[in-house]
């Protein structure tokens, strides 16, 4: 019987703590590349997770991303030039993205033509307690100093694998149920 009891046990925390892959997608309309990382000229993006989830206490991870951008590049800029950093809040897991290797100004679209595995890649990206993600659009060489480099507009779809993150209440439940049946099996 004890043997049933800890087996239940583990299969409802094993269901607790399963991730769910979420799919969002944004639309970025005319936004701004202006300078360097780091610039308070560049434009900032700041998503919070929670809020198309719609739920509290979770343990997000950036693993996919799909992009379909228009990319305008200012001369003397180039389409390669223009970046997006990824970030969590604290700055401690992020990675940059490149969307062209065209030297050249001008207009291009650019597509991923799906979502692109950041697993694979190295890339996952584990997002703070506070479920935010930070975009910062800049530039890999200033051509034009304080003033814009290239303009965006498009879409990006990010997936995320979040984990809900057990409350101290239920771990407590748990860790009082094994103590028990530890204690019964004596």
């Amino acid at each position: 019987m004890n043997k049933l009891i800890s087996l239940a046990l583990l299969v409802g925390v094993a269901t607790a703590s399963q991730a769910v892959i979420l799919t969002q997608t944004y639309t970025l309309a005319s936004v701004e590349s202006w300078d360097s990382l780091g610039s308070a000229n560049n434009d900032v993006i700041v998503l919070s997770l929670d809020s198309f989830v719609g739920s509290d206490n979770m343990n997000y991870v950036l693993t996919g991303l799909g992009w379909n951008l228009t990319i305008t590049a200012v001369a003397p800029s180039w389409l390669s030039e223009v970046r997006t950093q990824f970030r969590n809040t604290s700055n401690t897991d992020g990675f940059n993205g490149q969307y062209s290797v065209a030297n050249n100004s001008g207009t291009a679209t650019y597509t991923s033509s799906g979502i692109v595995d950041l697993i694979g890649l190295g890339l996952d990206l584990s997002m703070d307690a506070d479920e935010m993600l930070t975009l910062e659009f800049f530039e890999s060489a200033d051509d034009n100093a304080n003033w814009i480099d290239a303009y965006l507009s498009g879409s990006m779809t990010m997936q995320f694998s979040a984990t809900p993150v057990p409350e101290p209440t239920s771990l407590a439940v748990l860790g009082l149920g094994a103590l028990v049946m530890m204690r019964r099996r004596k």
